[in-house]
């Protein structure tokens, strides 16, 4: 944007109304954008003849334009982050030249060679080769001989670097001349005699600063909603990069979490029930006579607590003794378990005993337990209060749920060094999967992992047994469900037993142990026919809205260029 003149031709205006800096900042902004937009426009077709490109038009344009729209977000959350600051730099860069401007003192009692006291006719703000190097100019003007000279605000003169001929490099005279907006220079050199006339017409800069005015006020008009967020759109997306930024930590730290010593100390543990509990400490308390061992309700509070009691049987053993024999024994019995004593305290009084045992229900509370035995991590910038204000957003939760999902991938790869062929997912753990062949669920115990997938054991069993063979491995095309049938072929149920008796339809029967018949799946290379006569249904095209795409801002390139604005 171009300065602007308000006080006559003699004096500039360094410090502006507020909207001209929100004006110069937002299209600064709209510049970059387009920049960052111009790049996914000249890489879109660029894909698109790329022969290892195995996309269409249409999806190749929904992948760069979710690419266009995280590199938009970062960028102008940027530029809006920065925005108060740099206007606030810039309004007292400029207040501090116009107070210089406006307040330095003119030098005073200059004087012409002739001896003639001059006057000022001109000042400006003089900048060096280095731009923090900054003087007042003052221009004076004898009133006899019209000779001119430049001062500064020391009262050092302005010496200025003599024009020299083009032709021989010897000094030349320089006269000029105006005629309205017409300023003519003529560099006369006395030694060769070569004459240069030069023609300056300000009316055609002052129409090129207009022209550039009209281009700026156009991008602003098309583009500040767009590329300029107002407040609340900012204050939204900085706290949405924020959560972004919560969320690569927290996947980070539970990704680690299964690679710890901790998580393979913790995934070792047996985890009892209160009364399979009960049942371990039993008989090795009576066996050491500490007889009648009970345990009372849980109490209220953290953690789930539940306190004991039993009665010492040798009455050889003095209290000190036998609280020592009695935690040792309990420590040794819960080493492997999910329990462990509260405290090392354990009460005697008369050969009657009590304490109390918490159990640890979660990964979390069981990792705890070795949480001393790991190295210390380096402290991130992701504070406390921040993982609490994001804690439930999209991000910290697919961000947990992605670092869980690697991190027990990656313990399950580590196992395949020793079940290469891959293995039966724990049964002690809560919770069942899909199975990636007939869709059921099954709980852990009976669900087998590879890392092609997860398979329920009366699938892996009819893959064992040569009855199809091992789908996972395979791409999703090579074989068709029996409810793909009716869904991605239209046919009736009816018609696809009618055309199976016929042999036109050729299904391979998946059964359980006791031989029922669950899942039926048709390998393509085994029902060409059926392929050739009955052709899939075409899938629904599903395309993808974002934020710019709607006013043209896309991969497709529609916009025209304009020049940078720098400041």
């Amino acid at each position: 944007m171009t300065q602007l003149y308000t006080r006559g031709v003699n004096d500039f205006v360094y410090f502006q109304p507020e909207q001209y800096y929100i004006d110069l900042y937002d299209l600064i902004t709209i510049h970059r954008t387009l920049d960052v937009v111009d790049i996914f426009q000249k890489t879109y077709p660029e894909m698109l003849k790329d022969t290892r490109n195995t996309e269409t038009p249409a999806q190749t344009r929904n992948h760069l334009n979710r690419m266009l729209y995280d590199q938009l977000f970062y960028v102008l959350t940027e530029r809006y982050e920065k925005k108060k600051d740099t206007i606030a730099e810039w309004v007292e860069k400029d207040r501090r030249e116009q107070d210089r401007y406006d307040n330095t003192s003119v030098p005073q009692n200059i004087r012409c060679k002739c001896g003639t006291l001059m006057h000022t006719t001109f000042k400006d703000l003089y900048t060096g080769s280095r731009s923090t190097f900054q003087k007042m100019l003052f221009f004076f003007e004898c009133p006899n001989c019209k000779k001119r000279r430049g001062i500064f605000e020391d009262g050092k003169a302005w010496v200025v670097k003599p024009d020299r001929c083009s032709k021989c490099n010897k000094e030349v005279t320089v006269k000029s001349s105006r005629k309205g907006d017409v300023i003519t220079r003529k560099r006369m050199c006395a030694s060769c005699g070569h004459i240069e006339k030069e023609v300056d017409d300000l009316s055609e800069g002052r129409a090129e600063r207009e022209k550039e005015e009209q281009k700026d006020k156009a991008l602003l008009n098309q583009y500040r909603h767009l590329f300029c967020f107002t407040e609340e759109q900012g204050q939204a997306a900085l706290n949405e990069r924020e959560a972004i930024e919560v969320a690569a930590v927290i996947k980070e730290e539970e990704r680690e979490k299964y690679d710890s010593l901790a998580y393979t100390q913790a995934s070792q543990l047996k985890r009892l029930k209160i009364a399979d509990l009960e049942k371990r400490l039993f008989k090795p308390l009576t066996k050491a006579q500490y007889i009648k061992f009970s345990l009372d309700k849980p109490e209220d509070g953290l953690g789930f607590v539940v306190p004991f009691s039993v009665q010492d049987a040798d009455s050889t053993r003095t209290g000190r003794a036998s609280e020592y024999a009695l935690k040792q024994l309990i420590n040794n019995l819960l080493a492997d378990t999910n329990w462990r004593l509260v405290g090392s305290h354990i009460s005697y009084r008369l050969g009657y005993l009590s304490g109390r045992i918490r159990g640890y229900e979660s990964e979390e509370d069981l990792m705890e337990l070795y949480k001393e035995d790991q190295p210390k991590k380096a402290k991130t910038k992701i504070t406390q209060e921040m993982r609490q204000k994001h804690s439930y957003t999209r991000w910290v939760r697919l961000a947990k749920i992605s670092g869980e999902y690697e991190g027990i991938r990656n313990v399950r790869m580590r196992r395949l060094e020793k079940e290469p062929d891959g293995f039966f997912l724990e049964p002690d753990k809560e919770g069942s999967y899909t199975c990636g062949i007939c869709g059921e669920q099954s709980p852990c115990g009976t669900t087998w992992w590879t890392p092609d997938g997860l398979t329920c054991i009366d699938c892996h069993r009819n893959i064992k047994e040569g009855v199809i063979p091992d789908l996972q491995k395979q791409e999703d095309n090579t074989y068709i469900k029996e409810f793909q049938i009716s869904s991605d072929f239209s046919i009736h149920p009816s018609t696809r037993r009618m055309l199976e008796r016929k042999g036109i339809l050729k299904g391979r029967e998946l059964k359980r142990q006791n031989g029922s018949v669950y899942e039926t799946i048709y390998l393509v290379e085994e029902n060409v026919e059926f392929l050739e006569k009955y052709p899939k249904k075409p899938k629904m095209e599903v395309n993808f809205a974002f934020p710019w795409t709607a006013e043209g801002i896309t991969v497709d390139p529609q916009y025209k260029e304009a020049k940078k604005v720098d400041k």
